[in-house]
């Protein structure tokens, strides 16, 4: 290429100087193609200094275009990955676990050496969590208990159940609805799985407690009496059998949610225990 443009140039500036020696003698309107010339060979020197300039361009663009395509390949792959992941940590969530926490059937494992809790309140969940505030990310631990949810670590803040509105699970977080200056409270886990169950633990406990606050304000709360209509229905969906240990004497009808914790007095919140079963379970959930 560079070559074509040189003889172009060379050509031009051989024509001017041939037309400058064959028309000056004769007319002076036949200068009028000398400039021409020159411009004409300007034009392709120019065009032969910026030819290394527009190829090294061309390099840097190409080059441009397959680092961005590869990224690109990556972050698909990434994604396809990322998905599949996701989908294997739902796929491996207890769905009657999760039903029983969302219904309130939350458990009460122990405490860790490093935690402490008043008497009168008692832990339903404990996992290591990122609070994010939209600007930052602090790692912390997630706990739940029977009067609120807190986050220890950088950020700590402890909710009440009375200044929670609602829990959803949206783009991979639990996002806890506040009346408190902080709003929306979002939380990311390690897990969707972990993060399925803290949602249940959370819709659960807030159930209770909205259960209990009506019964307080109100002084109205289901009565203990049970129909024979929903013994009956427990009964059989029992078997006539203990729901712990399968016995069949000495059966009794307890409250899954303890009525005094406000549970309800339905056939989804009774059960069949046996006497033993029944009064090592005393009033806890």
């Amino acid at each position: 290429m560079r070559v074509w443009l040189w003889a172009l140039a060379c050509f031009g500036w051989v024509a001017a100087a041939g037309w400058l020696v064959t028309t000056l003698p004769d007319s002076p309107l036949g200068l009028l193609g000398i400039p021409f010339c020159i411009w004409f060979s300007r034009r392709c020197t120019k065009a032969i200094r910026r030819a290394p300039e527009d190829q090294e361009t061309a390099r840097w663009t190409a080059e441009w275009e397959r680092r961005q395509a590869e990224q690109e390949q990556a972050r698909q792959q990434w994604e396809a990955e990322r998905q599949a992941r996701r989908t294997a940590e739902i796929d491996a969530v207890d769905q009657t676990r999760l039903e029983a926490l969302v219904s309130g059937d939350l458990p009460r494992p122990p405490l860790p050496p490093y935690r402490s809790l008043p008497t009168d309140e008692w832990m339903h969940f404990l996992e290591p969590a990122h609070y994010d505030t939209g600007r930052a990310v602090h790692a912390g631990d997630f706990m739940v208990t029977n009067r609120g949810l807190y986050f220890t670590g950088d950020s700590g803040h402890e909710v009440t159940w009375a200044r929670i509105q609602g829990v959803d699970s949206a783009n991979d977080m639990l996002e806890v609805r506040t009346t408190t200056g902080r709003g929306t409270l979002r939380y990311r886990f390690q897990s969707m799985t972990t993060l399925l169950y803290a949602w249940g633990t959370v819709h659960g406990a807030l159930q209770i407690a909205n259960r209990l606050a009506v019964a307080a304000e109100t002084g109205q709360r289901d009565s203990r009496h049970i129909t024979p209509e929903v013994r009956a229905e427990v009964w059989r969906l029992d078997g006539g059998r203990c729901r712990q240990c399968q016995a069949s004497e000495y059966l009794e009808l307890d409250h899954v949610i303890p009525w005094s914790l406000g549970g309800a007095t339905s056939v989804g919140n009774l059960q069949l225990l046996c006497r033993r079963c029944n009064q090592a379970k005393g009033n806890r959930i």
